[in-house]
């Protein structure tokens, strides 16, 4: 990896305030342990759960759209000389 590193955010930051007629209620079902992450993630960020979901969304489209570019998303763990690297695989 070169010293120049790009980061991406995935939270939505800088995203525009949308109007009410601009929102689409969905109702999803999920698994009890599914839910569980996704209330506990959102608390754990100071969130709501739909603001939750709307992260998770904007990070799949992230990697989704690294992926179609031919790009690998990577995982870096430690720093320097020391550091190791793993590839996400989505399947």
């Amino acid at each position: 990896m070169s010293n120049t590193q790009e980061q991406v955010r995935a939270d939505g930051a800088g995203a525009t305030a949308v109007s009410n007629r601009d929102v689409v209620r969905l109702s999803v079902n999920l698994a009890n342990d599914v839910a569980g992450a996704l209330k506990t993630l959102s608390t754990s960020q100071g969130v709501s759960v739909t603001e939750g979901v709307r992260r998770a969304i904007a990070l799949w489209k992230l990697v989704s759209d690294e992926l179609s570019k031919g790009n690998k998303i990577m995982v870096v763990e430690g720093e320097g000389d020391n550091a190791k690297f793993r590839e996400l695989i989505l399947l």
